[in-house]
């Protein structure tokens, strides 16, 4: 048992270091990538970049991430851009009363997997709703979009990263940072579950992956048992 103790606690520093690891590392590629794409990227001739890269070899980066994060900041990489996300009109928008309402009254809230940045972020930005969701009294759970650090499609990761989040479990937990009371995980990060638990979350770990019809019906009844178990 003893035994079994101790490499949990490995396994917990680990996902803890590794966390920390991949935020800063998620920071130092995007200033690498902007000053490149604002300077161009030689860094003899970008003196921002040239610190940019100073600071990622300190952090340990590799070479070839340093590298493709530059040659994608200045479109030297085909397919592959950087945008910055603004959610223009946003600070305009109002919801309705009833929409309001509905927040702060439901027993169960749940913010699907989808893109953090661009499909819930644009909801969240919306003045008042974000109020809302931080005022609601019901149990408030989100499902992360990642599998083993990847999305099961469209633009997720490379959004996250411009935002400067984490691509892991902890990366959408910080997007919705007091907002959220529980997450439901992939089996394949359930490294990042005690992580999550010192952030004083919640955390079912399951397959996320919805396969059919069926599929989704099956996690929307393990969330939904989930919350009934911890917040009867």
């Amino acid at each position: 048992m003893s035994g079994h103790s101790r490499w949990a606690n490995v396994k917990h520093k680990k996902a803890a270091a590794d966390a920390k690891k991949g935020k800063a590392f998620t920071r130092l590629i995007k200033e690498v990538t902007v000053a490149s794409r604002l300077g161009g990227a030689d860094p003899a001739m970008n003196p921002r970049l040239r610190l940019a890269i100073d600071k990622a070899y300190d952090a340990n980066m590799p070479k070839d991430t340093i590298e493709r994060a530059a040659k994608r900041g200045a479109g030297g990489l085909e397919g592959v851009t950087y945008e910055e996300v603004r959610y223009e009109g946003a600070d305009k928008a109002m919801p309705s009363p009833e929409a309001v309402a509905a927040i702060l009254s439901a027993t169960t809230i749940i913010l699907a997997p989808s893109n953090p940045i661009a499909s819930i972020g644009p909801m969240l930005a919306v003045s008042g709703l974000r109020q809302a969701l931080a005022q609601a009294s019901g149990m408030r759970i989100a499902v992360s979009p990642l599998i083993g650090g990847e999305a099961v499609k469209g633009p997720t990761v490379p959004m996250m990263q411009a935002a400067g989040l984490a691509i892991s479990p902890v990366g959408v937990s910080q997007a919705y940072e007091g907002l959220i009371d529980a997450m439901v995980i992939d089996r394949q990060d359930v490294a990042y579950k005690p992580t999550l638990e010192e952030h004083g979350l919640k955390v079912l770990v399951t397959d996320t992956l919805m396969e059919g019809f069926e599929g989704r019906l099956r996690l929307a009844a393990e969330v939904l048992d989930f919350k009934a178990a911890v917040k009867p």
